[in-house]
């Protein structure tokens, strides 16, 4: 952590601390399994990560195939190491629909059920900390355009949900580009992750369906470009989305925040 914090502290903002402590199953060190090891994990990374933000996550079934309750055990985690003092600024939640092809139609059922995933989202939402979405998989598993497009049609569910609610900051996809998952060869689409074909883009980078569709919700749909006549005051007002503005007026041009709290910051 201290050669990290040396190297990296400023310039990487968000430390993921731990990471799927649920995953244990005989492959991972002992030494996850001590009664301290978390909360030695998070108090040294305050100590050398002080400005940066400290964040915990787990895999997708701890977070989205639950109840939704504070009983549930990834949330009973988190509210075990806020009560030891433990600092986690924000929360992380996996989201890989990891289910073989057979599996499908069984399993989304449980994830892609949305009134569900509010109330999971709900139930994080209680710690009053950001919610990071770390790590997305929609699987399309063939290169059918049929395939495709129904993964394209997934995610623009999901990036809708979760851009909706007000805790979560982020989003973050897992395999840009198909064929080059985890746990097999570069091209090799029968195994490892490659089996999902997973990806925003084909092997060879050519745009997929998913691609376009969240290309298309970020820079058009959640963008906000406003042609407005000022008022008597020199006044303008408008709904626009958070983010950072270029405001041209009387021939100069400005660029502004707006932030969550509504507040305008000259930058």
């Amino acid at each position: 952590m201290k050669e990290i914090s040396e190297r990296y502290a400023d310039k990487i903002h968000t430390i993921e601390v731990t990471n799927e402590m649920f995953w244990w199953d005989g492959w991972v060190t002992d030494f996850y399994l001590a009664p301290d090891y978390m909360e030695w994990c998070y108090k040294k990374a305050a100590e050398y990560f002080p400005k940066n933000t400290l964040c915990i996550n787990e895999w997708t079934g701890a977070i989205w195939d639950t109840r939704a309750c504070a009983y549930d055990a990834y949330y009973m985690m988190i509210e075990n190491l806020l009560m030891k003092g433990c600092r986690i600024d924000a929360i992380g939640a996996q989201y890989h629909m990891f289910s073989r092809a057979e599996k499908y139609f069984s399993d989304t059922r449980k994830f892609y059920n949305l009134p569900h995933l509010f109330d999971a989202l709900d139930n994080y939402a209680r710690f009053e900390k950001p919610i990071q979405i770390t790590e997305v998989t929609i699987p399309a598993y063939t290169g059918n355009s049929e395939d495709e497009e129904s993964q394209a049609d997934v995610i623009e569910k999901l990036y809708s949900l979760w851009f909706s609610y007000p805790n979560v900051e982020q989003i973050v996809y897992w395999n840009l580009a198909d064929g080059y998952a985890a746990f097999t060869t570069p091209g090799n689409m029968e195994e490892g992750e490659n089996y999902f074909r997973g990806g925003l883009l084909r092997f060879d980078m050519s745009e997929k369906p998913a691609y376009k569709r969240l290309r298309h919700l970020i820079k058009e749909v959640w963008t906000t470009n406003e042609e407005l006549t000022a008022d008597e005051n020199g006044e303008v007002k408008f709904r626009g989305f958070y983010g950072e503005y270029e405001v041209t007026a009387g021939g100069k041009t400005v660029t502004v925040n707006f932030d969550k709290d509504g507040r305008e910051v000259i930058l």
